[in-house]
């Protein structure tokens, strides 16, 4: 080969290779769900008293950066959408750190049945936000509690009054 040839030959491979490498802005490029740390299958439908795993894929994660993972009500009887108090968790991310890995333990008496949304923001060494992906998901399986049956409790040295003898006369 001559030496025409081979620098151009190079050239090629160079800009193949510099292809190859990620370049462009800091973004999160995919967030899924699952029922395993690794999350090896994305899942959107949960038992109540599963863990929550999610990751996020970043890509050219900033120098410096963070990546915040949120959950939120979307729909849930008996809750107010938004932000779940304490249920945030802020990740520092080095230059090499492409993947973020999140985890929400269920509530001791399970997630209430409902639709939720996992949000995840990038954010530059600066906290200017950089890039947001969520996944939504659902829960089930959550039987609320039982009410307890309330009667009229018998005041002490009377007898409570028979079911028939309850009813307002007239």
């Amino acid at each position: 080969m001559n030496a025409g040839k081979l620098k151009r030959f190079a050239g090629v491979v160079l800009l193949v290779a510099a292809g190859a490498c990620s370049s462009g802005p800091p973004a999160i490029s995919e967030v899924k769900m699952g029922k395993d740390k690794d999350v090896t299958q994305a899942a959107t439908t949960f038992d109540a008293r599963d863990t929550l795993f999610a990751v996020a894929n970043i890509d050219n994660p900033p120098a410096n950066g963070k990546v915040v993972g949120r959950l939120s009500v979307v729909e849930v009887e008996g809750q107010q959408a938004g932000p779940i108090p304490g249920l945030e968790t802020a990740l520092d991310l080095g230059s090499n750190l492409n993947t973020a890995n999140f985890n929400f333990t269920a509530p001791t008496a399970g997630w209430p049945n409902g639709k939720y949304r996992f949000d995840v923001v990038l954010l530059d060494e600066a906290g200017a936000e950089k890039g947001q992906k969520s996944a939504e998901f659902t829960t089930s399986g959550n039987t609320p509690p039982a009410e307890v049956a309330t009667e009229p409790a018998a005041v002490e040295g009377e007898e409570a009054p028979a079911e028939e003898d309850a009813a307002p006369q007239q």
